[in-house]
């Protein structure tokens, strides 16, 4: 899965069970130390690709 929904799933889901505690907070540890580091990153991303389909509905609506 992508870094930002399993992100997101350790923020906002439900734990409902866990065999092994030590290696699952170590595999969320890992998973929220790279979303940190890459957030920035994604949030440009995001952002550029939202500032690039308003132009393009823009140029389009101003076609019409």
């Amino acid at each position: 899965a992508p870094l930002e929904w399993q992100a997101r799933v350790i923020r906002e889901g439900v734990l409902i069970f866990s065999r092994d505690e030590p290696t699952r907070v170590e595999i969320e540890r890992g998973i929220l130390v790279r979303w940190f580091d890459e957030q920035q990153r994604l949030d440009r991303f995001h952002k550029m690709r939202l500032d690039a389909f308003a132009a393009a509905g823009l140029r389009k609506a101003a076609a019409s």
